[in-house]
């Protein structure tokens, strides 16, 4: 019973994450006021230059605005991951991530009606296009949380529904040329994009990383290894920037680095094989001028 209460209440924190687009979608300006109204006197007369520059103004705020949705949304990640029975986390996960479906396909339509493209200025004067692309914006990244956390249940969903893909998809590329996230929400968004395949995948760095460097600090402080398995560790370490790297750090298992180092030597021993050849020739030359009869003057 307890952990149905605290279910329905997860769900709820989570749709209000959602859905309220009032702190994101809606940046209340004196400017929004006239924009919304009637037309005010010398509003035609406003330059082409100053529609930018307002555009630009109203998509840095969002930026900030949308900073603090995303704290939200990674507290609402944690809440979930803290359940202890993965069937009911599962349940919770896929339908939360139905309810993102639905969100981003109606605002979808109205982006497409209103024949906005992602990347033209920021419709700060129309309220209703402005809080769809933040229902975009703010449930694509929403989405990669768990697609990044959740992997083996969103990246079986991902695969075999297609509406779902075909709706991140969309909201993949329309997020990426917005141009509305900072710094670590593109690396979500870049990540995640190459977790679900829909750029060139690498490593899911989330998972990955927190996983090694647990391993890492675990196995360096439990002191079993011997002086080979250490310094191995160490190499690690360094090659992965966990620890931090030593001014004349070289991997000695980098192939790339081991082809090198075999051309260099190569090169080493073709010179000084060249140079003791030379030197030979040149030791030969002076042997046979000092072994060569010579006459003097008189004698000629």
């Amino acid at each position: 019973m307890m952990f149905s209460q605290h279910l329905v209440l997860i769900r709820r924190l989570l749709i209000i994450a959602i859905l309220v687009n009032n702190s994101c979608g809606k940046v209340e300006t004196h400017s929004d006021k006239h924009h919304d109204g009637a037309a005010t006197v010398g509003s035609f007369s406003k330059s082409v230059k100053d529609e930018r520059l307002d555009s630009e103004s109203h998509a840095k705020l969002y930026r900030n605005a949308l900073k603090l949705k995303r704290r939200e949304q990674l507290n609402a990640v944690k809440t979930i991951l803290a359940i202890d029975n993965a069937k009911k986390r599962k349940v919770l996960v896929l339908d939360l991530v139905s309810g993102m479906q639905k969100v981003i396909d109606e605002a979808k339509q109205l982006i497409e009606k209103a024949n906005y493209n992602a990347g033209d200025a920021f419709p700060f004067a129309n309220t209703q296009l402005k809080e769809a692309i933040g229902n975009v914006v703010e449930n694509t990244a929403f989405f990669c949380e768990f697609a990044l956390r959740f992997p083996s249940i969103i990246g079986k969903k991902y695969l075999n529904d297609y509406k779902l893909r075909s709706t991140i998809d969309w909201a993949y590329k329309f997020s990426e040329a917005a141009d509305l996230y900072d710094e670590v929400a593109q690396k979500l968004l870049n990540l995640c994009g190459q977790e679900l395949n829909v750029i060139t995948r690498y490593l899911n760095d989330y998972k990955l990383r927190s996983t090694i460097d647990w391993a890492y600090k675990f196995s360096e402080a439990a002191d079993l290894y011997d002086e080979v398995a250490q310094k191995l560790l160490n190499l690690c370490g360094q090659e992965l920037n966990v620890i931090t790297r030593e001014e004349n750090f070289v991997n000695p298992y980098d192939k790339k680095f081991i082809k090198e180092e075999i051309e260099r030597e190569a090169v080493r021993r073709m010179k000084e094989a060249q140079e003791k050849k030379a030197q030979q020739k040149k030791m030969e030359k002076m042997k046979k001028k000092e072994r060569k009869p010579t006459l003097s003057k008189t004698e000629l």
